[in-house]
């Protein structure tokens, strides 16, 4: 299934999610703190997607994940505008 994120209103994401965005990426099993930082910017959906369910979490640390993409892309956007 595929599918994309969309808001009518861009997400400014913290600068706690975006480093913990990055060592997710990076393998680090820290999606509860990730699922933590979205919760306090109101991601609710977002957060959840980071809780362990019966088969596990729907996203696992140093695979591709959506919402670690966007984040991502939003942070290295950032630096690029704003070095």
């Amino acid at each position: 299934m595929s599918w994309k994120l969309s808001r009518s209103n861009p997400v400014r994401y913290s600068q706690a999610a975006c480093a913990l965005a990055e060592a997710f990426q990076g393998g680090q099993d820290c999606g509860f703190a990730l699922h933590d930082a979205l919760l306090e910017l109101g991601l609710l959906n977002e957060a959840e997607h980071f809780v362990p369910h019966d088969g596990g979490p729907a996203c696992l640390p140093g695979g591709y994940c959506l919402i670690v993409a966007e984040i991502l892309d939003q942070a290295q956007s950032h630096r690029r505008d704003f070095p």
